[in-house]
């Protein structure tokens, strides 16, 4: 008796991967099989040199909405062909199939090669970190708890996450170093501690981007049709899956930061144990939003009080951190706290080990090789905050050009106002449920209408011949796309018809769909921005006038309707985005500001986008950028005054480096001071040339500002966050005598001193200053980033210990 307890208990401790994939609530394999091959038909596209098709790094950043950095790395863990343009069609629908729907083997396999940045068949420890810091977080303070208000300390939250997850990679590797093989992280996770794999797993199978409904609206197509390839894939599934064995796993950490594997086990526990639901209002419940807390079930009507409840299962409950069922009977607290904060959306470069296996160093004192590089690369240099200098760039952007009533908006994620005041509608999108079908009316090439019945369904529009849905013609995915209603009526074969048009990724095709009732056009329309997300900027903000000018567009200042508070409203023409480079850098600022909850730097409020335009709604700053302010004061900084400055600068930096984010592009022109209680409070802006980087990966493209950019990057050496360390060190040098420690009149002149001169203090200058500022630059201006002071480092400096609780008067 006492070996079959101790095996319950055992077992009792476990949990199973089918479980787990249940959540999706895909019943057909199959099918879901033939809908991904939709899917990719879809988005899609061909090169000019080749006819294979695939999917773009941006394309996939659209469709998958997820923050940047896991996206990109999700991306290369399904690309396992040379091709350079994207993911072709067996790489994407093999690879979404094994991550949502295939055996423990093969799922865990793609969050393996997810983590594994190099693709050299081991994973890092700082990697893993690196992908959980991206992670969503619970608002709960587990020592209290309790829900934390909506003025919860966002960066504190984020500093104890950091310190849970160092804890549970620590534990992940224990046995094996920094460094672990697939079979070790399988079979830790099965043994041991599955935390990494399964809040990324509950992350992904969270954030998918479709739904089963979506999947079954196909499935008259393929039961009625006679498809040989779609019966092999049924067999296949018979034979291979339907019979798996299941699998068991270490169940994670029940209390977290972490938000995702938490809110699957609580949703899952209070299903299984307390709540009784049919069929349909079980498959409802799992389909929607993980935002959604129980609370909000339970007095929509579709959870229900089950009034039986063990001692055991109380244990277990509070175990995992919900509150006490007492809660059931008053209705006034969430039984689920699970508000995720903002975090990141955005993009990344594709992996350049490739390039750097080839690359051979350049010497440093390869004097011909710098003038190359400057001469051909000048314009990489440059910085977003660089004024335009063809005017006609500026023009082209002006407030009269912009039609914010015509041209909607979607926010494509959910972003909180300040203080909670105001915030944009983001439940996933594909947990909404929508379902809105009627007949419409398409141009066809010979000018005729053809009458089809289109019918929505979340983020997918699927076409039939007929109302019966039997005669299935194809579909469309709404990812990164638009919708227009004309405002007049056509006339055309004797009948007026009302427009409404959807574009696709960024004009490259578009779609006009005609009817001859007023009523389905809204409708349609309604419920497409409904599926999207589309809201107008117009409801939100005022624009005032130009503030300021960038490399693709113009900073506005902006009122908030509802409170009045001004803003900074930075309008980007995608027009002028033209490059993959660029188009990625602005996804990458978008991102990073969507990450970033800390005093010292600047916080994004807002983020929309139309067909022609990108708004990027950030706080209003008022007061100066630091090279104005250098200037306003003369240069003349005592150096407690400027070890206020400096200790600010790398508060932010610091916060930055722990979530990989390089800035790339530190100057005082990217800094702003602005006033509060007379005194200086630094902000860091503009991180159009940011990139998120583990601690192991190189960079290799050539950015930032002459006079502040680090010799590797000029000599086109691999570099990382060393680079920002380099800016500091310039930034304190030039605020403590007035002038740049390197100088030219040639950019060729001025890059060859960067990467070949020895630093130096004129004494006459620096006769007046201590020794510790002096060896604090000469720290961050060693050539050698290897050699270099860490951020860790620059932050314990002596210097700031004589230089405690300074603050710089304004």
């Amino acid at each position: 008796m006492g070996n079959d307890s101790d095996k319950k208990e055992k077992n009792n401790d476990y949990i199973t991967f089918e479980q787990i994939q249940e959540s999706v609530g895909l019943k057909n394999h199959s099918l879901f099989r033939k809908y991904l091959q939709e899917i990719f038909l879809d988005l899609s596209t061909k090169s000019e040199k080749s006819e294979t098709k695939y999917i773009t790094l941006l394309t996939f950043f659209d469709y998958i909405k997820l923050p940047v950095f896991i996206a990109e790395k999700l991306f290369n863990s399904l690309c396992t062909s040379n091709n350079k343009e994207g993911l072709t069609e067996e790489e994407f629908i093999d690879g979404f199939f094994k991550l949502y729907m295939g055996t423990f083997q093969e799922t865990t396999k793609i969050i393996f090669n997810l983590l594994d940045f190099d693709k050299d068949g081991v994973i890092k420890k700082e990697d893993v970190k690196l992908i959980l810091s991206y992670l969503p977080l619970n608002n709960v303070d587990e020592e209290k708890n309790q829900i934390i208000d909506k003025s919860y300390d966002v960066l504190g939250i984020q500093i104890k996450s950091l310190e849970e997850i160092d804890d549970i990679v620590s534990k992940t590797f224990k046995k094996f170093g920094d460094k672990m093989k697939f079979d070790q992280f399988k079979d830790t996770v099965q043994n041991r501690k599955s935390d990494v794999l399964l809040q990324i797993i509950c992350f992904l199978y969270q954030q998918r981007p479709f739904s089963a409904k979506n999947i079954e609206s196909l499935e008259v197509k393929y039961d009625q049709a006679n498809d040989k390839e779609y019966e092999k894939l049924v067999k296949l599934y018979n034979s291979k899956y339907k019979k798996r064995n299941s699998v068991k796993i270490k169940p994670p950490n029940k209390k977290s930061y972490l938000s995702p594997a938490q809110s699957f086990f609580k949703r899952k526990f209070a299903i299984s144990h307390h709540l009784a639901l049919n069929e349909d209002e079980k498959n409802d419940f799992v389909n929607r939003s993980v935002n959604l807390t129980l609370e909000e079930d339970f007095n929509r009507g579709v959870v229900k009080k089950n009034p039986i409840l063990s001692k055991s299962d109380l244990a277990i409950y509070e175990e995992l951190g919900l509150t006490m069922m007492d809660n059931f009977e008053n209705n006034n607290m969430p039984l689920d706290g699970n508000i995720s904060l903002v975090r990141l959306e955005n993009d990344t470069t594709p992996n350049e080990m490739d390039n750097l296996n080839k690359l051979k160093t350049q010497e440093f004192n390869d004097k011909e090789n710098i003038k190359t590089i400057v001469d051909n690369s000048k314009l990489r240099y440059n910085s977003p905050t660089k004024y335009l200098q063809e005017k006609e760039n500026f023009n082209s952007l002006t407030l009269l050009n912009i039609d914010f009533e015509h041209n909607l908006a979607p926010i494509n994620e959910e972003n909180e106002y300040q203080n909670g005041i105001e915030k944009s509608d983001n439940n996933n999108n594909i947990e909404k449920n929508i379902n809105y079908d009627n007949w419409v009316y398409k141009l066809t090439e010979n000018k005729k209408l053809k009458k089809f019945f289109l019918s929505l369904v979340n983020k997918d529009l699927f076409y039939y011949k007929d109302a019966s849905k039997n005669n299935f013609l194809g579909m469309h995915n709404l990812s990164g796309c638009f919708v227009q209603e004309e405002q007049e009526k056509i006339h055309f074969e004797g009948r007026d018809f009302y427009v409404f048009v959807l574009i696709f990724n960024n004009k490259s095709k578009t779609r006009k769909y005609y009817t001859p009732h007023l009523e389905i056009q809204k409708d349609f329309v309604k419920n497409i921005k409904q599926a999207i997300g589309y809201t107008k900027f117009s409801d939100f903000y005022e624009l005032k006038e130009v503030i300021g000018k960038g490399k693709f567009g113009v900073v506005n200042l902006g009122i908030h309707k509802k409170t009045g508070e001004k803003v900074a409203v930075k309008i980007l023409n995608k027009s002028k985005i033209k490059s993959k480079n660029d188009k990625e850098l602005v996804k990458m600022e978008i991102g990073i500001l969507k990450l970033c909850h800390h005093p010292n730097i600047v916080r994004l409020l807002d983020h929309f986008e139309n067909v022609d335009y990108i708004f990027i709604i950030t706080e209003y700053i008022e007061g100066l950028t630091l090279y104005k302010f250098f200037k306003k004061k003369n240069f003349e900084f005592s150096e407690t005054q400027a070890s206020s400055i400096m200790r600010q600068i790398a508060s932010g930096v610091k916060y930055l480096h722990n979530y990989g984010i390089v800035h790339r592009d530190l100057k005082p022109d990217n800094i702003m001071v602005t006033p509060k209680n007379n005194y200086g409070i630094i902000k860091i802006m503009d991180f159009g040339l940011s990139k998120i980087a583990s601690s192991q990966e190189k960079l290799m493209d050539g950015c930032g500002t002459l006079s502040y950019v680090a010799p590797e990057v000029l000599v086109r050496s691999p570099y990382n966050k060393e680079v920002d360390i380099w800016s500091m060190g310039i930034i304190l040098f030039y605020m403590l005598c007035g002038h740049l420690p390197f100088k030219g009149n040639k950019e060729t002149v001025l890059a060859d001193k960067i990467v070949n001169d020895d630093l130096e203090f004129d004494e006459d200058e620096w006769e007046t200053r201590s020794k510790k500022v002096r060896d604090l630059i000469t720290s961050c201006l060693i050539k050698d980033p290897e050699e270099r002071i860490t951020i860790d480092e620059f932050v314990a400096h002596p210097w700031f210990k004589n230089n405690l609780n300074q603050k710089i008067a304004w």
